[in-house]
């Protein structure tokens, strides 16, 4: 697993692809060697099994035929009937020869062989003995007692020869017939192997395959939704988000992008929040401030009012001094006049004034 964290996404489902491609190879290479084996069976049958009978029918047929002939050579007392079954039975031993010849590449084993072998020795035999009766009954045409031995021999040492051959062929058919069996069972045995091989080989690339998907989807989607699950916490206020990347891929570089974008997000909300903090502190002492200035000028205010009251009162003392001033300007002016003029009485009435205005 932490493996494929360091390999890239592309090629993790490149991997997976080939992976896919190779179980199918896999699958085809093993299916192509079982078909193989059951192909073997499925040739050989007809390739040996059916020819070989073939051979064997034939060889039970040109034997027969070759008995068969002998005796109508020595019924008949035709000389051309004679020479034409002479040629007839000369054909059938040569056919007898060539299809001995024909079973040579069908040998199956050392017992096939045998079978051969005897059947073969078994011919030599009832074959020199037929030539004993042919010899006998051509001779029969010019020897009455010649026919008679021909009779003799061919139900006396032919037939001795003959039976046994016959019974050689049946055998060696038999044994082919067995063969075909083993060979039948073979073939269904191989097929039988082949599924179970094949549903193996199946189940084992289903597992593989299986295995192989969890791993490289888990590699993905994990960090996928980490990656989702931290951006839908920090939508939501939450800053103490923390990612650990975990890979060289493009979803490692992810995760470790993401994280440094949440911490420097926490460093700015911060400093935010140090110049809120900073702002409300400035704003306490600002309303501080206002308040002593509000207060001093308040005070400031019942000052000047005072003042203002003093200056008043002042210029009010000052206007009565100033008009006091004035009368007293004018009885001083008066007096001087009644002083220059003599009037002494006048003059202290006027003395008197200017004391009561002081």
């Amino acid at each position: 697993m932490d493996a494929l964290k360091n390999l890239r996404v592309g090629t993790r489902l490149g991997l997976a692809f080939a992976l896919l491609l190779g179980l199918l190879l896999l699958m085809a290479g093993i299916g192509a060697m079982q078909a193989k084996a059951i192909n073997y069976y499925a040739e050989y049958y007809p390739d040996n099994i059916l020819p070989s009978l073939r051979v064997i029918h034939q060889i039970d047929g040109a034997v027969s035929d070759a008995r068969r002939l002998e005796q109508q050579h020595i019924l008949t007392d035709d000389d051309k009937e004679k020479k034409a079954l002479s040629a007839r039975i000369a054909k059938a031993r040569s056919d007898l020869q060539q299809r001995l010849r024909d079973y040579e590449p069908l040998v199956a084993d050392d017992q096939d062989r045998a079978f051969l072998n005897k059947v073969r020795d078994g011919l030599n035999g009832y074959l020199a003995a037929q030539d004993q009766v042919l010899k006998a009954s051509d001779d029969g045409a010019a020897d009455p007692t010649r026919q008679t031995a021909a009779r003799d021999l061919t139900f006396g040492p032919a037939r001795a020869a003959f039976t046994p051959v016959r019974e050689a062929i049946g055998a060696w058919w038999g044994y082919n017939e067995k063969l075909a069996a083993t060979s039948t069972e073979s073939a269904r045995a191989a097929y039988t192997h082949v599924l179970w091989i094949f549903a193996a080989v199946s189940v084992v690339a289903l597992l593989i395959g299986a295995l192989a998907a969890v791993l490289i989807t888990r590699s993905i989607t994990g960090p996928v939704q980490l990656a989702s699950d931290a951006v839908r916490a920090v939508a939501g206020g939450d800053l103490t988000q923390r990612l650990e990347g975990g890979g060289r891929d493009e979803l490692g570089q992810l995760l470790s992008m993401l994280d440094d974008m949440t911490q420097n997000l926490a460093r700015m909300v911060s400093g935010v929040r140090n110049g809120c903090d900073q702002l409300n502190v400035a704003a306490a002492e600002i309303a501080q401030g206002n308040a002593d200035l509000s207060s001093r000028t308040e005070s400031q205010a019942s000052s000047l009012e005072e003042t203002a009251a003093s200056v008043e009162q002042m210029a009010a003392q000052i206007k009565a001094n100033a008009d006091n001033a004035r009368q007293a300007d004018q009885l001083a002016n008066h007096a001087s006049e009644v002083a220059r003029a003599g009037g002494a009485g006048d003059f202290g009435s006027m003395v008197g004034k200017l004391v009561g205005l002081a």
